[in-house]
């Protein structure tokens, strides 16, 4: 695999506390004009993203592509938006996480148990139940070139953040805490939300008190609750992200912090 262009990768970059991932399916006119000559709107965005971050802090451009065999070096959007990118698609998930499968084959047909709803029918939904598995398979590929990276962030590219990225990084940069999420929701506040049905056999394993979710467009983890997050997706283990990540967090033992909206994160449609 070619080393990213324009980052120092010749020894680790201990200075490095936070990694920043935008997650998109993107591809094509989105990051390319028609005549794929010029850059279109969401790299300009990622590039003007990645010049205000401080220098404890990286961004990566992650884009899925579900057919793509592996992970891939993309060094064309890497040359334009000044910092690291990558593709990744359902092989790489399989060769990571094999007991998966029954999961990331979005056309197969789901276990069912007891009691238990069906899972989304819309294949994108599908797709929450083990879509931050790809900081993993990053992991597995550039993740020693940060060895003190604390804390990552998944970051959708219909997130916005006020002033900036950078602004926002510096009033979390000392926050401890395992899970930083928009909001989270408890049971008794949404009764109605349509997942709980279909991850009851989760949710059994924990007190009511901790039925919680949150929208996930925007998250940071700690590298201990990727590494609790990873045993169990090496069991084949998944449930819908909403719900799994605040209450893994909650199970782990620590409570999940709001992103503070002060910096008015929010997702547009």
């Amino acid at each position: 695999m070619r080393k990213p262009w324009r980052l120092d990768y010749d020894h680790p970059q201990g200075e490095v506390q936070q990694l920043v991932f935008f997650a998109t399916h993107a591809v094509g006119s989105r990051y390319w004009d028609f005549r794929g000559a010029r850059p279109g709107v969401d790299t300009w965005l990622l590039r003007h993203y990645a010049k205000s971050f401080p220098s404890y802090a990286r961004l990566w451009a992650l884009q899925y592509k579900q057919h793509l065999a592996g992970l891939t070096y993309d060094e064309r959007l890497s040359k334009v938006i000044g910092a690291g990118a990558a593709s990744w698609g359902d092989h790489a998930v399989l060769q990571a996480f094999p007991l998966l499968a029954r999961v990331v084959n979005v056309t197969s047909t789901w276990p069912r148990f007891p009691g238990e709803a069906a899972p989304p029918s819309d294949v994108n939904l599908r797709r929450y139940y083990w879509f931050h598995t790809s900081l993993i398979v990053w992991n597995a590929s550039f993740g020693a070139l940060y060895p003190n990276a604390s804390y990552w962030w998944r970051v959708e590219l219909d997130v916005i953040a006020f002033p900036s990225w950078g602004a926002v990084l510096e009033q979390h940069r000392h926050q401890v805490q395992d899970v930083l999420l928009p909001k989270v929701i408890s049971y008794t506040q949404h009764v109605q939300y349509p997942h709980w049905k279909s991850n009851m056999r989760f949710l059994g394993q924990v007190s009511e008190e901790q039925w919680v979710y949150s929208l996930v467009s925007v998250g940071r983890y700690s590298q201990r609750f990727m590494r609790y997050m990873r045993s169990r997706w090496e069991l084949g283990e998944a449930w819908y992200e909403e719900i799994w990540l605040p209450t893994a967090c909650l199970k782990m033992g620590d409570f999940v912090a709001p992103v503070e909206s002060s910096r008015v994160l929010a997702a547009v449609s």
